[in-house]
């Protein structure tokens, strides 16, 4: 169970609007939004999936990001 003392900092924002359910992408619900997003995100819905050795899943392509791209500080390409 999350522990509410273990704050690590404020969760980044996807910008943009989520479509409505009747108007999600053929792929990656988040391929519209996601500023990582490839042609593969548009056309592939990604299978969800243990995130390394945490009970965390997660359904990205690209997950964990560092693997694929150079973050910044704060978590965005450089």
């Amino acid at each position: 169970m999350p522990s509410l003392a273990s704050r690590q900092g404020a969760l980044s924002t996807i910008p943009g609007a989520v479509p409505l359910p009747k108007d999600m992408p053929q792929g990656c619900r988040f391929s519209t939004r996601c500023p990582f997003a490839a042609e593969r995100c548009h056309r592939e819905r990604p299978p969800l999936r243990a995130l390394n050795q945490s009970p965390h899943h997660v359904a990205c392509f690209f997950a964990p990001l560092e693997n694929h791209f150079t973050l910044s500080a704060e978590g965005a390409c450089a």
